[in-house]
Order: C-alpha cells, then structure tokens, then sequence
C-alpha cells in the first residue's frame, strides 16, 4: 500500500514505516501556522547548502505562497509534499528541513498569509496526500527534468 499523510501530517498507518517527510510536513505546519510575532530560534541556523544550491526552495515556496489562494489547495498540497521530497533527495533531511523553514519565512510574512493559512490548513484537514513513489515520481522527474536542484558555480572559471 503506498504511503499517505493527511493534510495535518498524521499518518494513516497502512504502511509499516513513515517517511522522513511525513515529520517534516507536521513540523512545516506547525512553523507555519505558529504567530510570527516571534524570532524563531532557526533563523540563526544558516542552511550549509545555501552557497551552492541558491534556489533549491524556490519553487517550493512558490508552491506554499500559491496555495493560499488555490481553487484547490488539495492539489497544491500533493506538489508542496513532492517537493519537499525532491528537495529531501537532493539536500539530505537535516538540509531540506531548514531550506523548508527558511521559505516558509518567505512565503507566510504577513498576519494575514498566517490566518490564510490557518484557513488552508481547516479546508485540508482529513485529507491525506501520498508520499511515497507512485504519488511522486512523474512529478519529481518532471522537476528535476526542468529545474534539476544542481550546485551553481559559484567561483572562477577553470
């Protein structure tokens, strides 16, 4: 049975193991729906990948910023946990992890991006997106085909 989470990150235990995106996805909604009158305390922790893969997130907070105004976030919702596992392969966990923080940051700025997406988050609830091969594959190879996470050059020419 392929792996599945809900929109609140809960696990609906048809699977023997979970995923590491499945953690990340609760923790990235908890940090997103969190007041942001606050400094987060990962702020200081600077991303090592960020010299040499810029724009790694850039789509992924293309996805979450999106989604706050989509017709149907459910099917945003299905790109932003792809994603999250497209930048878990090319990252490692402990670096998706932050880079996911960081756009999330950029993405939910504003009181009201926070109430956007504590209404998301309401309209999301129950629901359950796959995380596993077969929900996310055509997509990441779609990606990856048209915005492969590569390291950019980034001093002289050889």
């Amino acid at each position: 049975m392929p792996n599945t989470h809900s929109a609140r990150g809960g696990h609906d235990g048809r699977c023997a193991r979970t995923t590491a995106w499945q953690g990340i996805r609760v923790l990235v909604l908890a940090l997103a729906c969190a007041c942001y009158s606050r400094t987060p305390s990962y702020r200081a922790a600077k991303p090592a990948s960020m010299a040499a893969y810029p724009h790694a997130a850039d789509r992924y907070t293309l996805l979450v910023r999106s989604q706050l105004t989509a017709v149907d976030p459910a099917l945003i919702e299905q790109q932003v946990v792809c994603e999250g596992i497209r930048l878990e392969k090319a990252l490692g966990g402990d670096e998706a992890l932050l880079r996911i923080r960081s756009a999330l940051d950029t993405a939910y700025r504003t009181r009201a991006d926070s109430d956007a997406l504590q209404r998301l988050s309401d309209k999301l609830a129950g629901q359950e997106f796959g995380s596993d091969g077969t929900a996310c594959d055509s997509m990441i190879a779609a990606w990856d085909s048209a915005s492969p996470i590569r390291p950019e050059h980034t001093g002289a020419p050889h």
